[in-house]
This record gives structure tokens, C-alpha cells and sequence, in this order.
């Protein structure tokens, strides 16, 4: 499924790339702050899907939480989110894009850390 939805959207950009009135415009990716920030945006969504495909799953299977547990658990991301949205809005309003984005992405990569450490001990400590 995964190289099907690869070969799908390879075919997507290639016959955007040859109309004239395309779908999606892939050539303004061109801009670099305009390419920086998709990057961002996939890095910072792609361990939520992960984590929702996979973590709860090893949350119940491997460190026997109920379902229930689980979905609390797995809600604390976006309560997170809800919390830091209008903080770092004001920091973009003050100071600009750099320092609310590198500090997403440092408490991203943080947490990930967090989880990588607390799985492999089987613990829910971490959480």
C-alpha cells in the first residue's frame, strides 16, 4: 500500500508538472521558504501518524493498558498543541517564524526521544 500511495503521488506531481493548469502547483516549491515549510509541516505530521498507527497499538498489545488508557494517552499530544498554538502565535507575532518553529521542533524531537526511551523499558512511566 505504502509504494502504490509512492507510485500515486509520483503520478501526481509528474502530470502537474505538464499542465498548464495543474491541480496542485508543485513548481512553487521552487521557493525555498515556501519548500522549508512543507518540510516542516511533513516532519511534524508524520509522528502523528506514526503514533497513531503504531503506539497505541504497542501501548495495549506489548504494555497491556486498556483501550481506555490508550485514547487518554494518546489525546495528551493534541491537548499539548491546543496549549501551545496561542503561545507560539505570539511569539510569530513578536519575533517571527525562527523561534516558535525550532522550538516546535526541538520539543518534537524531545518527545520522540521520550517515547523511544520509555518503550523499549515496557514502562508507561514516560507518559
Amino acid at each position: 500500500m505504502v509504494g502504490a500511495g509512492l507510485l500515486v503521488g509520483l503520478g501526481l506531481v509528474l502530470t502537474s508538472l505538464r499542465k498548464q493548469y495543474p491541480l496542485i502547483q508543485f513548481r512553487i516549491m521552487k521557493l525555498r521558504s515556501v519548500a522549508i515549510a512543507v518540510f516542516v509541516s511533513l516532519m511534524r505530521f508524520l509522528p502523528s501518524v506514526l503514533m497513531g498507527a503504531f503506539v497505541a497499538r504497542y501501548v495495549q498489545q506489548v504494555l497491556g493498558l486498556a483501550p481506555t488508557v490508550t485514547g487518554l494517552l494518546m489525546i495528551l499530544p493534541t491537548l499539548s498543541q491546543v496549549v501551545a498554538a496561542p503561545i507560539a502565535g505570539r511569539m510569530l507575532d513578536r519575533d517571527g517564524a525562527r523561534t516558535p518553529v525550532s522550538l516546535g521542533v526541538a520539543l518534537l524531537i524531545g518527545g520522540l526521544v521520550l517515547l523511544a526511551l520509555g518503550f523499549p523499558a515496557n514502562s508507561s512511566r514516560w507518559f
